[in-house]
């Protein structure tokens, strides 16, 4: 019997970057810091982030 995916999802990057613990860093609260911090991030390769909100 053939099994079914649960997703087809594979990300090219090799970590993804989760927003979940953001607020620990109050420095990034500023939108032009968080934009520059998120600029450093894309110019480091990582292009896949989870910002996924809690209920």
């Amino acid at each position: 019997m053939e099994r079914a995916r649960a997703t087809e999802f594979t990300p090219e990057a090799p970590l993804i970057l989760g927003m979940m613990r953001l607020h620990d860093y109050p420095e990034l609260t500023r939108p032009s810091k968080l934009a520059e911090w998120i600029a450093a991030r894309l110019d480091e390769g990582l292009n896949l982030f989870d910002h996924a909100e809690a209920g």
